[in-house]
């Protein structure tokens, strides 16, 4: 195998003890599955107080560390300790099964595609409508728009590096200015875009279990313009009420 990875997963992570061990376990499983394939992880540990950084140790990760609490920053330092010709941006609490793994490894090697994304599901089995709602329009917007979810991103290294990684004006909503920008670049350098609908990643339903419909409307309500800029009207992404 070759000494640089194919690809290197960059997790940012804040407080993830409990849900890295099964996102690390099935991103092993996943990509030890594949067929001469070298690839490392590196999650970001972003100023975690609950043992995150040696759970990501054991379970073979690259640890690295951000003091600022910011997911741009986090997946930007990632990248920056990452060697792989390819980057995946994995959420801490997102599961990726062989069948996605490999479809997305077929894309990369066949040299044709830039930004590469997947549609999303959450771990739960029966949701409330409001957020079945959401989750089926933020898929459908994905696959119409070629912006990936941020729970699963894959771009070219380099690309990565000529973009200038994740803009730091942003609190939340990065994924979708990294994509758009990641577009463009792809239109440049004559690649397309791919979002996988076929075999989704699985995230965790823990900041919408047990939260009422209000709780998510006012969230998503609050998001006006320039909001996605201050990070005290993204405390939906922030705030540990919304994580347990």
């Amino acid at each position: 195998m070759p000494d640089t990875p194919e690809i290197s997963f960059v997790l940012p992570a804040y407080n993830e003890a409990q849900e890295l061990p099964l996102t690390l376990t099935c991103l092993h499983q996943a990509a030890r599955c594949q067929y001469h394939f070298n690839y490392e992880v590196v999650v970001c540990d972003n100023d975690s107080n609950d043992g995150t950084a040696q759970v990501a140790k054991a379970h073979d990760a690259h640890v690295v560390h951000e003091a600022e609490r910011q997911i741009s920053r986090a997946r930007n330092a990632g990248a920056s300790a990452a060697n792989g010709q390819w980057l995946i941006f994995l959420d801490a609490d997102t599961r990726i099964n062989q069948i996605l793994m490999a479809s997305v490894l077929r894309k990369i090697r066949s040299g044709c595609y830039g930004l590469i994304g997947s549609q999303v599901k959450f771990d739960i089995e029966e949701l409330d409508w409001f957020p079945l709602l959401v989750i089926n329009a933020w898929n459908q917007v994905s696959v119409i728009s070629n912006c990936a979810a941020g729970s699963f991103i894959a771009c070219p290294h380099q690309a990565f590096r000529d973009i200038g990684g994740f803009h730091l004006d942003f609190f939340a909503g990065e994924e979708i200015d990294f994509s758009l920008r990641m577009l463009r670049w792809g239109r440049k350098h004559g690649l397309k875009p791919f979002i996988e609908s076929q075999a989704s990643v699985i995230t965790s339903g823990r900041k919408i279990r047990g939260k009422s419909t209000w709780d998510m409307v006012r969230q998503l309500a609050i998001l006006f313009p320039g909001a996605l800029s201050s990070k005290a009207a993204c405390d939906f992404w922030y705030d540990d009420k919304w994580r347990n």
